[in-house]
């Protein structure tokens, strides 16, 4: 994010290094580049309960298998289905924003139920957010982003809502 104090403290930087003329100037010109530069960004929706990455388990016969590879299976059909025919792999660095919206219990009252769809009341058990995310991070690699080394910066979240679902922002 951009600040007048981030700018303050790149001009001290540019200004106390040793810097030739032509260095600054190049400095300059990217720096003009990047300010104008806009973002691509892609927004998915997956109506339906958001599912967790389960932990890899160990058969009769001790050998490991991974119980959510279903789950990220149909993940991975949905988004598919949702991106445009002509959409390509991202290849340039992703910030990730994805907010799972879990359905408002059945026992809330009223009151608590309008309070939990405005934001006020977080849900504070099960599932883990870091749970959520991973499943959802695994569907997206190779599918939106060609890698996962290519994520930056993560940030998520969950809310109660009356239409779960999941929501996943990506900006590149």
């Amino acid at each position: 994010m951009k600040t007048k104090k981030n700018d303050r403290a790149l001009q001290n930087l540019i200004n106390n290094t040793n810097l030739t003329a032509k260095a600054r100037k190049e400095i300059e010109k990217i720096l003009e580049e990047a300010d104008s530069y806009k973002p691509r960004e892609l927004y998915i929706c997956i109506d339906g309960k958001p599912k967790v990455k389960k932990r890899p388990r160990t058969s009769f016969s001790y050998r490991m298998y991974n119980p959510s590879s279903g789950d990220e299976k149909l993940l991975r059909q949905t988004i598919q289905r949702v991106l445009d025919r002509d959409f390509t792999v991202i290849e340039t660095p992703v910030e990730l924003e994805v907010t799972f919206f879990l359905k408002t219990p059945e026992s809330f009252s009223v009151s608590k139920k309008v309070l939990a769809e405005m934001g006020v009341l977080l849900p504070q058990g099960r599932p883990d957010v870091d749970n959520l995310l991973k499943l959802t991070q695994d569907a997206l690699n190779g599918l939106v982003y060609k890698d996962d080394s290519l994520v930056v910066k993560v940030s998520s979240a969950k809310f109660y809502s009356s239409q779960p679902r999941t929501e996943i922002f990506i900006s590149y």
